[in-house]
């Protein structure tokens, strides 16, 4: 769970907050700002949503391009080194999803 993640990382002592935006198209408008504005400060970004069909998974945020429209993701679901593209389009798509408590 994503408080499981926060305590154990703090154990290295790395800090890392935990924040929700609504499941609405404004929620992903606002979130994918915030998330380029803490890309921009290097710091990843941790996204918990339903990326595959319904099942929820978290990956990683660090990076993105915003003339393409594009967030590049560290997904754990696939083969190393896991990076994939994420259009905002399909970002906001699965914003609404509810995967494992928290988006």
């Amino acid at each position: 769970m994503f408080n499981d993640l926060i305590v154990g990382i703090s154990t290295l002592g790395i800090s890392w907050k935990q924040v929700n935006w609504p499941n609405t198209k404004a929620g992903a408008k606002f979130g994918l700002a915030e998330i380029r504005k803490e890309i921009d400060k290097k710091n990843p970004v941790l996204i918990d949503t339903n990326l595959y069909g319904g099942i929820g998974h978290t990956f990683i945020v660090n990076g993105y391009d915003e003339t393409n429209q594009l967030l590049i993701i560290m997904d754990p679901a696939i083969p190393a080194p896991g990076i994939r593209v994420i259009s905002y389009k399909n970002v906001e798509e699965i914003w609404n999803s509810r995967g494992v408590g928290y988006n």
